[in-house]
């Protein structure tokens, strides 16, 4: 068997290794990989649920601030009828 065919034969063999995820090499980076993907999926919700209680929050204030101006445009008017 020549180089070239024991080469192919070797990246072939490892191919397969891979494939069915025995590759050992392999296998440490790619759980490496899953928990850095976890981990920012982790941070990606968390920060989404931050952001989505902020809107919520800005959104009650402007609700509270608008009731509040009203009440005193309201009551101002009516004084300047009595």
């Amino acid at each position: 068997m020549c180089r070239c065919q024991s080469k192919t034969r070797e990246v072939n063999d490892k191919l397969v290794e891979v494939i069915l995820d025995t590759a050992k090499e392999y296998i440490e980076s790619l759980r490496e990989l899953k928990d850095q993907m976890n981990s920012r999926l982790e941070v990606a919700t968390a920060l989404r649920q931050f952001k989505l209680t902020n809107l919520q929050h800005e959104y009650e204030a402007r609700k509270q601030a608008n009731g509040q101006n009203f009440e005193v445009i309201s009551y101002f008017f009516f004084f300047i009828k009595t």
